[in-house]
């Protein structure tokens, strides 16, 4: 077996893994279930990411761009495989994008600590394992998220409805775009982003708490 066959083999199983569990880690913090056909979806959207991440990163040689394709693939896919509105896949995306990275950047300074940053980063398998515990992480997430029904319940299911932008839905499209930045350009400043990344996602997901705590009461007021 050639070094490219293996390097491409290596790279396509553990980005497959990577995206699986990104995306079971998406519809968890959502409250979706994770149903047949949303498995379904799942492996065909984690197949598209893994060759393109590959493409960008080796042949063509462009890692610095790979975060906007994955971050605009994730969004189409939950927009048309999932049947999600796009205002809703937007958002479900940066979160789940930002919340999986957060957890990568954990273990990378976790084994930083033991190995040196640079004895990381200049090692293939040094990477794909820090892919591999990530992904694990996600996916015990996943399932500690749904077995506690734990998650936010603002996103509907349906891809047809209008979105009414009241003062929690422009909030939202504010920190969806503001977030959509940082992860595309989250690539340029690689090596400060690790420690920076996790202070951006918690900041984040306070806010998202909050608004997902004020539809909750608009809700309660509307029934009244």
């Amino acid at each position: 077996m050639s070094d490219v066959l293996r390097t491409f083999l290596m790279d396509f199983t553990v980005n497959v893994f990577e995206s699986i569990a990104g995306f079971s880690l998406i519809l968890s913090l959502f409250r979706f279930s994770f149903n047949k056909n949303n498995f379904i979806n799942t492996i065909i959207a984690s197949v598209v990411l893994a060759i393109t991440s590959y493409l960008l990163r080796f042949p063509l040689e462009e890692p610095t761009i790979t975060s906007f394709f994955m971050l605009a693939w994730i969004i189409i896919f939950l927009w048309r495989l999932f049947r999600i509105h796009i205002f809703y896949s937007a958002l479900m995306a940066v979160t789940g994008y930002m919340t999986y990275i957060t957890i990568q950047d954990v273990v990378v300074m976790v084994a930083s600590a033991i190995y040196g940053l640079d004895r990381l980063f200049g090692n293939f398998m040094f990477l794909k394992a820090i892919q591999i515990i990530a992904s694990v992480v996600s996916l015990l997430s996943y399932f500690y998220l749904t077995r506690k029904r734990i998650g936010f319940t603002f996103v509907p299911d349906r891809a047809d409805m209008r979105v009414v932008f009241d003062r929690v839905h422009l909030m939202l499209l504010f920190i969806t775009i503001a977030s959509a930045v940082v992860i595309c350009f989250i690539s340029f400043v690689a090596v400060y982003a690790t420690y920076l990344f996790p202070l951006l996602t918690v900041t984040f997901l306070v806010l998202l708490n909050y608004l997902n705590y004020s539809y909750e009461n608009m809700k309660r007021e509307k029934s009244v």
